[in-house]
């Protein structure tokens, strides 16, 4: 959502910090998964998620530095 609502924006500086918030709610997606595991879910149940996750992850920061440029 945060990146649908930062590409609507005009300048870059405002498509990149969308860019950043979206990258920092994967993370707290992540911190998420991480309770989860600490709580008797199996880490397996978890895998893709967290795989999906850091692709994310490494998504929006390629394209924040491509904004941010």
């Amino acid at each position: 959502m945060n990146l649908a609502e930062g590409h609507g924006r005009l300048s870059r500086a405002e498509q990149a910090r969308f860019t950043l918030i979206a990258r920092g709610s994967a993370l707290e997606c992540m911190a998420v998964l991480d309770l989860l595991v600490s709580n008797e879910v199996s880490p397996q149940a978890v895998g893709e998620a967290r795989r999906l996750l850091v692709r994310v992850v490494q998504t929006t920061t390629g394209l924040w530095h491509k904004l941010a440029r």
